[in-house]
């Protein structure tokens, strides 16, 4: 009698327990433009607690991606909802939440290629999974790396749809990561048979030209850019040209400058990451009203960007007045938040932890401005909730907290609070400084204060340095 070692064993039933999660989608072979269910029966291990809401996070994979959260209801053994396939889907990645968990096969997210009316996977459904498959994953929806099934995923995508030039770039992308530089001379060879079938075809060829200079040839590259940019002043050639040109502009005033421009002669609309680049700018440059604009002009207010540009005014010392609007703007906009202005690339269920993550953040900068306004004993309550609401894993809270308390004459809360931020390890050499002086206030010495740190087993990080979260 033959027996399988114990390791094997286990191995064995890792896989078929991870096995035992299934999705589906239905009908199976759907076209873009139409309703779908997706069916999901979870493992033992997913098995929803009775209080547990089940999401199906649906990637929609394609030149427009957009994540698509559709509740799931119990039906019979399992959980079923629908919704509508983007127009523009090439392919759908698929995860489940399950409460607060994630089954998405051990980081391996499902796959479903789109398919069109005549039952083939339209064009870039291949290619969507060779890029998953080549990078771990697609816009947040994790797969596991696998180079062979990548190389035959992108293979499928050229035979299908040989004139597909996105498909040579991703065949160029895995051929580099299969032979590394002994790739580059295949890699010129086609991509000059490629190039040459090109006529106006100028929004894959802006996806093309970088691979000139990827494989040494930078002054062909150069060459078609100008052709083109002359040829055609408006046209995605010129753009991508533009907006390489703005970025690498020296100086923020510059570059905000020049990225304005590019958005103005293109009449392009600023996106979420457009926006986000142009607030940026504006702030280094120290364009307050600018940066203000910006922020204002978007669909919902983004409460990082307003933090931003309240700390940047409260650490020049500019219109403490507006920082404290701003930082308030941003925690009621980390509080309260409208789920169907999320962005297209986050799930609802990580959407309301980003705003989760970004409350601390405003209410903190919330209580600076305060502080500098003149009304410590409010900046106190503020940063107490940010406190609060991180557990006391931010040193820099931490400290800000143990401050406004010192500064208050609250020296027992402020030993309290710094003692429990010592023993959480999250803490730095000034909130041990803040502890001395309330030690001494206290107890009327700092005799015993050596051995109360020591009590607290803290150890602290090299003189100069702070220890990081």
């Amino acid at each position: 009698m033959r027996f399988v070692p114990i390791a094997i064993a286990l191995q064995l039933l890792v896989s078929t327990s991870a096995a035992q999660s299934k999705v589906r989608i239905l009908p199976e072979r759907a076209p873009a433009g139409t309703t779908v269910s997706v069916r999901y029966q979870p493992s033992s291990a997913f098995k929803p607690a009775p209080a547990e809401t089940l999401v199906a996070e649906i990637l929609a994979a394609g030149p427009s991606p957009i994540v698509i959260d559709v509740p799931l209801r119990r039906e019979g053994r399992g959980f079923v909802g629908s919704f509508r396939v983007p127009d523009d889907a090439q392919a759908l990645f698929v995860r489940i939440a399950v409460g607060e968990r994630v089954d998405d096969r051990e980081h391996n997210a499902w796959y479903f290629p789109i398919h069109s009316p005549s039952g083939t996977p339209v064009q870039g459904a291949h290619r969507q999974r060779a890029i998953a498959l080549r990078q771990g994953g697609i816009h947040g929806f994790p797969q596991r790396r696998d180079l062979v099934e990548a190389r035959s995923a992108i293979n499928a995508e050229r035979v299908a749809y040989p004139g597909s030039m996105a498909a040579w770039s991703e065949h160029w992308e895995i051929l580099e990561e299969e032979r590394g530089e002994s790739a580059t001379a295949t890699i010129r060879t086609e991509l000059d048979s490629v190039f040459s079938l090109l006529s106006d075809r100028q929004e894959e060829l802006v996806a093309l030209l970088p691979w000139f200079g990827r494989t040494g040839q930078s002054e062909r590259r150069e060459q078609a850019e100008r052709q083109w940019s002359d040829r055609d002043p408006r046209g995605p050639v010129a753009q991508d040209v533009a907006w390489r040109q703005a970025t690498a502009a020296s100086g923020p005033g510059r570059r905000l400058e020049a990225t304005e421009r590019v958005v103005r002669e293109f009449s392009i609309v600023p996106d979420d990451a457009t926006t986000h680049v142009l607030v940026r700018e504006a702030v280094a440059a120290g364009a307050w009203d600018r940066a203000d604009e910006l922020i204002h002009g978007m669909p919902r207010k983004e409460p990082l960007l307003l933090t931003s540009l309240a700390t940047r005014l409260i650490e020049t010392g500019t219109t403490i007045d507006r920082a404290s609007v701003l930082a308030k703007e941003a925690v009621n906009a980390a509080r309260n938040y409208d789920p169907d202005l999320k962005p297209r690339l986050v799930s609802l269920r990580e959407y309301r932890r980003q705003r989760a993550f970004e409350l601390p953040m405003a209410l903190g900068t919330y209580g600076d401005a305060l502080r500098a306004l003149g009304y410590p004993a409010l900046a106190e309550k503020v940063v107490a909730e940010a406190v609060h609401l991180t557990q006391g894993r931010d040193a820099d809270l931490n400290h800000r907290y143990v401050t406004l308390l010192v500064e208050l004459g609250h020296h027992e809360k402020a030993l309290e609070a710094a003692g429990n931020a010592l023993r959480a390890g999250r803490s730095d050499r000034r909130l041990l400084t803040l502890s001395r002086q309330s030690y001494s206030v206290v107890h009327g010495s700092i005799q015993g204060f050596e051995e109360e740190l020591a009590r607290l087993r803290v150890a602290l990080p090299p003189p100069g340095t702070r220890e990081k979260n």
